[in-house]
């Protein structure tokens, strides 16, 4: 047996073992014999110091004494030489003690390897986090100078320009704040991988909120002039949640539906009730609609939803990852339907508390 075995009398003496513990354990070269004492393999071991530096007669007993205690155990024992030995001993009816010894060397250097590429993964994670917020903090400063004056020059505030001038504004408008979206979802992505994304929650409607993410989205509608309808329950009562969060999941579903939408298509938002007390959103479009292939993608951070055949808008990919991790610390569930030709159905569920405020207001 590759596993080593001993068994030890009651009154302390290795009453039997095989080769495999003679081998694990070096103890040839003391020429063990069955009846002799444990404490002798202990001192054994303690003078050619495999139990580290230590008064030896301290080490013996020490053993000794937790030799003496019939109790199941098992622990792993680290050999100088770096062999590690997994040892477990069971005590029999008559007082006798079993013990097997196997030698996890291996596993144990596997383990241990991949406990230095977690921690190091950690860190690498932290400072790519540290690096990415300072990073957003530097440029969204500048940014927002340089869309301001952008909306002052587009406005003619100071007096008319001429309008190539005020289309070129424009441009770098969009430009500037398209940027900053994406340094937004970066930095939210960051956060959230990191843990260090905190939810502000406090009452809200949800038919408020979407009516302040429709504002915002409308204008991107007009663009392409596409419709935009609402079907809201009536009666709905507030949930708990960050409005915040929410707003940017819905701007990001209803700027997905009027992005990847044709010419005059439609988008219609969906609120209802739902089972317990959850709501269901539902956002709805006429649109290019996504591919098999691309649904089972479409969640992945950087992921297009489609090729860029048959979806011809520009994002970072990040918005739908961001809007599912969003749902999920609410409590909720985020699911994409859709098929090529035939618009894409995007269904938000939520529940009236989030996990962690529906624990403490059980507990009182």
């Amino acid at each position: 047996m590759p596993i080593g075995v001993s068994v030890l009398a009651p009154d302390l003496k290795v009453f039997a073992f095989n080769s495999a513990f003679l081998d694990l354990l070096d103890l040839r070269s003391m020429n063990l014999k069955p009846g002799d004492t444990l404490e002798s393999v202990f001192r054994h071991n303690a003078l050619r110091g495999e139990y580290g530096p230590g008064m030896i007669e301290e080490q013996i007993e020490d053993r000794l004494d937790l030799a003496r205690r019939p109790m199941p155990h098992q622990f792993e024992r680290r050999r100088p030489g770096g062999q590690v030995l997994d040892i477990r001993g069971r005590p029999l009816p008559d007082g006798t003690m079993v013990t097997t010894y196997s030698d996890v060397t291996r596993r144990a250097r596997s383990e241990a390897e991949l406990r230095s590429a977690k921690e190091a993964a950690e860190l690498a994670n932290r400072a790519k986090s540290a690096f990415l917020a300072s990073m957003s903090h530097e440029l969204r400063t500048p940014l927002n100078a340089v869309i301001g004056f952008s909306e002052f020059i587009a406005a003619q505030s100071f007096g008319p320009i001429p309008a190539r001038y005020v289309e070129y504004a424009n441009d770098v408008l969009s430009a500037a704040r398209h940027l900053l979206s994406v340094i937004n979802d970066i930095l939210d992505m960051s956060k959230i991988e990191a843990g260090r994304y905190a939810l502000t929650l406090r009452p809200m409607s949800l038919e408020a909120t979407i009516d302040r993410a429709l504002a915002i989205a409308r204008g991107l509608a007009a663009d392409k002039n596409i419709a935009i309808d609402t079907e809201i329950e009536p009666g709905l009562p507030d949930i708990v949640g960050d409005e915040r969060a929410i707003k940017q999941v819905l701007l990001n579903l209803i700027s997905n539906a009027i992005k990847f939408n044709h010419a005059e298509g439609r988008v219609t938002i969906r609120l209802s009730r739902g089972r317990d007390g959850h709501q269901e959103i539902g956002v709805v479009d006429t649109g290019t609609g996504i591919s098999a292939e691309g649904l089972r993608n479409l969640f992945e951070p950087f992921a297009e939803g489609d090729s860029l055949q048959t979806r011809q808008g520009k994002g970072t990919g990040l918005g739908l990852w961001i809007s599912l991790q969003f749902v999920k610390m609410h409590g909720g569930e985020l699911s994409i339907q859709s098929e090529l030709g035939a618009g894409t159905t995007a269904r938000v569920v939520l529940p009236p508390l989030p996990p962690d405020v529906e624990a403490r207001v059980a507990a009182g």
